[in-house]
């Protein structure tokens, strides 16, 4: 796997553009991969996310299976060469009981208006977001279970993570479609309890809204 670091122009129409739609940033993105039949995303195992902290400006990081040519992004569109680096050392660290600092932009939601179908399956219905902090550990905690990790209590007893709410997201797809999202920022500790299922986790994304900016979990070794 692959993580690239892209430092966008802040003063060029195209990244304004792209910052205020969320589908116009994953066109971007996939456009520095080969095309093929198929959903491209998957084939090229992208993961994206705007990252934007206090003080600094936003950056986008990307992380895919296939070696991306960020020489096709358009002339001006960063301030500096992207930096890439391959994620293959990392499998090696991923141990029972490991920790790791940890950040992750969700998509926090719960399936509302389930149906059984005729042949006794269940079909999906709305998902709407998750706004109490309760409901959205509980969300993480799932997670979790589903991709080997858990977050260990800190010393104040309660959970080791910050969760803050992002600004909704949207995208304008084809044929007049508008999706709308609202991002959760997850940022903590966590330790691995099952590599294998953790490292599916992080090749293919926590959560829903994957093609819109959520779901890419990064990692720091953490010093405690």
């Amino acid at each position: 796997m692959y993580l690239s670091r892209l430092t966008p122009e802040l003063s060029s129409p195209r990244v304004l553009r792209d910052l205020a739609d969320l589908h116009k940033t994953h066109q971007r993105v996939m456009s520095a991969f080969p095309n093929i039949d198929g959903p491209g995303r998957l084939a090229h195992g992208v993961l994206w996310r705007w990252d934007a902290d206090p003080g600094h400006p936003p950056i986008l990081l990307v992380q895919s299976t296939t070696a991306p040519d960020w020489a096709k992004l358009p002339a001006g569109y960063l301030t500096e060469p992207p930096r890439l680096r391959t994620l293959a050392p990392l499998r090696e660290l991923l141990t029972p009981g490991r920790r790791f600092a940890f950040r992750l932009t969700g998509n926090p939601t719960r399936n509302v208006d389930t149906k059984t179908r005729a042949d006794g399956k269940r079909r999906s219905g709305r998902h709407l977001p998750l706004r109490d902090e309760t409901a959205r550990l509980g969300w993480l905690a799932r997670k979790g279970a589903q991709y080997g990790f858990e977050v260990p209590i800190g010393q104040l007893g309660t959970p080791d993570v910050q969760i803050s709410s992002l600004p909704r997201g949207r995208g304008d797809k084809q044929a007049g479609t508008v999706v709308t999202i609202e991002p959760v920022r997850f940022e903590g500790h966590l330790t691995i309890t099952e590599p294998d299922l953790f490292w599916d986790g992080l090749q293919h994304g926590i959560g829903r809204a994957r093609p819109y900016g959520c779901g890419l979990l990064t990692l720091i070794r953490s010093r405690q």
